[in-house]
This record gives structure tokens, sequence and C-alpha cells, in this order.
């Protein structure tokens, strides 16, 4: 039974890592297109000001202005299209959480609830942050429902 318990964990911890990999793979070209369309906005401005003469400068800076612009709004997409992902992770890491609790820990409800799931993982004895999935658990809710449990994760003030 140990040896059976010991395998499932590391299948558990084997797929965590795998989904943290995918991730930051998945962020990765996101990332690189923010910080190349820093640089390129940074080395523009740098140009600029070692210009020699004014009238280049000048010239250069309304080319660096514009073209600022334009790769504030790319900026501004691939900021977005990063958001989407990480909620999509967000919600994937859930469902993973749930499909593994299943697994890993008898219980009675053909569909257990969040609840029963940590009851039935406490009752195998197998620990749980049950803090820090409660907000999980909100987190998800508020993305996938736009439920009113953003205000239990983050209380107004």
């Amino acid at each position: 039974m140990f040896l059976v318990k010991l395998t499932r964990y590391r299948w558990f911890y084997g797929r965590i890592h795998r989904m943290r990999a995918s991730f930051r793979a998945a962020c990765a070209p996101f990332i690189e297109d923010i910080e190349k369309l820093q640089r390129e906005v940074d080395n523009l401005y740098r140009r600029a000001d070692t210009a020699s003469e004014e009238i280049h400068r000048d010239r250069l800076l309304d080319i660096a202005q514009q073209v600022g612009d334009q790769l504030e709004e790319q900026r501004q997409d691939a900021e977005e299209a990063l958001m989407l992902l990480r909620k999509a992770f967000v919600v994937a890491t859930y469902h993973f959480w749930e499909r593994g609790a299943q697994r890993f820990a008898p219980h009675k409800q053909k569909k257990p609830n969040h609840h029963a799931l940590v009851a039935a993982l406490r009752g195998a004895s197998i620990v749980v942050d049950e803090q820090g999935l409660e907000e999980l658990r909100l987190l998800v809710n508020c993305l996938k429902h736009n439920s009113n449990d953003a205000r239990t994760l983050r209380p107004t003030q």
C-alpha cells in the first residue's frame, strides 16, 4: 500500500512539475516580446540623445515617439495575452488538483465538491494547504463565473 501511495505522489508531483514547466515555456515568448519591445524603444531614445545635430535629434525623437506608441500597443497586446495565459493555467491547475484529489482519496459522493475532497484527503492522511486551496478555488470561481468570491479573496476596505 505504501508503494502505491508513493507512486501516486510521484505521478502527481511529476505532473505538477510538467505543468510549471509548460507554464514557463508558454509565457516565454510573450515575456521575450515585451523585453524586446522595451529594448527597441530604449535604443531609439538613446540614439536621439546621442545625435550630433539638433535637426537630426528632433527627427529621431519624432520617430522614437511614433515607434514608441506603436510598440506600446504591441506591448499591451503581449501583456494581455500573458494575463489570459496565466488565467488559463490557474483554472487548469485547480482542475488538475481536483482530479488528483479524486484519485488519491476515497470519497462517498459521485461528484464531490471542493470541501468534500479536502475532507477526504485529510481522512486519508494526505496533508493539504487548505487555505491556499481555498484561495485557489475562489480565484478560479472568479475567473470562470465572474462570481462574488472576489470579495472573499480581497475584501473592500
